[in-house]
């Protein structure tokens, strides 16, 4: 027996979107990575750092997480 959601894929995309919309009203910024270099060593300290990469794992934890929440 197929299981169905109670909402539709659409209504999903809106309470979402308006979730995103709210958190960030409420004060929620995610910092944004580096992506930018000109240099080995500017790729090794901006881009390669673990600041930069804890940046995209919280970045990445928070699409997945609003990813997860349209399944239901």
């Amino acid at each position: 027996m197929k299981k169905s959601s109670v909402l539709t894929e659409d209504w999903s995309a809106v309470v979402i979107g308006f979730f995103i919309i709210v958190v960030t009203v409420f004060g929620l910024r995610l910092a944004a990575p580096t992506f930018k270099w000109a240099d080995a060593p500017g790729l090794l300290s901006g881009v390669l750092s673990a600041e930069n990469f804890l940046k995209i794992l919280i970045l990445f934890l928070f699409v997945y997480g609003m990813a997860i929440a349209g399944l239901f």
